[in-house]
């Protein structure tokens, strides 16, 4: 009997934590999320330089609307939140994948995500002492903006920064084997350095470092 009894009462407690959740469930406020409002009041926001929360309402469009012209506009203004945030990986995972997702997008679209890409591989490198491997993936992006015609000033920018970049990872291994007297591989990098980057400002300063080591 007071087996029966025990049963009964936890019984009884589950079924009044069960009518308690119910009715706290019953409180709780639905959102309901109108993709076209969400994406208004995100580009409100981005408008307004407030990226993190313009972020929130671009994702609301994706979550509701995977498709169409308003996905497509809200996927490329999400990447450019992340970009202006400078959270340059998140950048980077949108943009790529609105361009692997939205094949049939508008060549406007296209040449932001591309132009955001370019900005992104390029920004995130600011400590050349790092590895910088992924850099040229902004030249392919800005090349592609080229042929489309598209933003070709602020490509031909990004090029012309990355190459500086680069230039300027070459002259850095060679100022570490000087400071090992390793004059051998300073000579190699000196030479790399004008080989590819002949109009470089910093040419005929490379020149004559070179021209005191024979």
């Amino acid at each position: 009997m007071k087996r029966i009894l025990l049963v009964l009462a936890v019984v009884g407690v589950s079924s009044c934590a069960s009518l308690g959740r119910l009715k706290f469930w019953g409180k709780e406020k639905v959102k309901v999320v109108i993709p076209e409002e969400s994406f208004k009041k995100g580009m409100e926001l981005y408008r307004k330089g407030k990226y993190k929360d313009a972020v929130k309402y671009f994702k609301e469009v994706l979550y509701t609307k995977g498709y169409g012209p308003l996905a497509e506009s809200a996927s490329v203004f999400l990447g450019w939140s992340y970009l202006k945030m400078k959270a340059y990986d998140e950048a980077i995972g949108e943009l790529e994948n609105f361009l692997n997702t939205y094949r049939r997008a508008s060549d406007s679209l296209r040449a932001m995500a591309h132009l955001g890409l370019a900005k992104a591989y390029d920004e995130k490198h600011t400590n050349l002492e790092l590895d910088i491997s992924d850099i040229d993936k902004a030249i392919y992006h800005a090349n592609v903006l080229k042929r489309m015609g598209i933003f070709t000033d602020e490509a031909e920018k990004i090029v012309k920064e990355v190459r500086y970049k680069k230039a300027t990872k070459l002259l850095l291994a060679a100022d570490v084997y000087s400071k090992l007297r390793v004059f051998k591989s300073v000579k190699v990098y000196l030479r790399t350095f004008l080989k590819l980057y002949p109009d470089d400002p910093r040419a005929d300063s490379v020149k004559r470092v070179l021209e005191s080591l024979k």
